[in-house]
C-alpha cells in the first residue's frame, strides 16, 4: 500500500516520462483500488478525486459487481457488497434457442 504522496510522486513519474513525447497515441485507463474495500477508505478517496464523476455498477447481475465512481480517464472502484444491502441474488441467464440447422445439416453434424 502507497500513501496519497507516494502515489502522486508516482504520476508524476509517469506524466514526466509522458511529456518527453507529447504527440504519442493513448488510450489511457487507470484503475484505483483502495487496500481493503472497506466503505471508509473508498469515500475516503472518492472525496479526494476531482469532480466531474459519475456513479455506477460494472457488469450488472454478475456474481461480483463493482460499485464506482468515475470520470473518462480514472475509476475507483469497491465491491458492492460492501456499499449495498442485497435484495435480490442474482440468478444465471436462461436461453431458448432454436436450431440454426435444418433436420439434414444436424443428422450430418451427428455422423462420424
Amino acid at each position: 500500500m502507497y500513501t496519497a504522496a507516494e502515489t502522486a510522486t508516482e504520476l508524476r513519474r509517469i506524466a514526466d516520462a509522458l511529456d518527453t513525447n507529447p504527440q504519442l497515441k493513448l488510450h489511457p485507463f487507470l484503475l484505483i483500488h483502495t487496500e481493503s474495500d472497506d466503505k471508509e477508505s473508498f469515500l475516503d478517496l472518492a472525496k479526494t478525486m476531482p469532480r466531474p464523476m459519475e456513479k455506477g455498477v460494472d457488469f450488472e447481475g454478475a456474481p461480483y459487481e463493482d460499485f464506482k465512481l468515475s470520470h473518462s480517464f480514472w475509476s475507483i472502484k469497491i465491491p458492492r457488497s460492501n456499499m449495498c444491502v442485497l435484495v435480490e441474488p442474482a440468478r444465471p441467464a436462461r436461453y431458448e434457442c432454436p436450431s440454426i440447422f435444418s433436420p439434414e445439416d444436424e443428422a450430418e453434424l451427428e455422423q462420424a
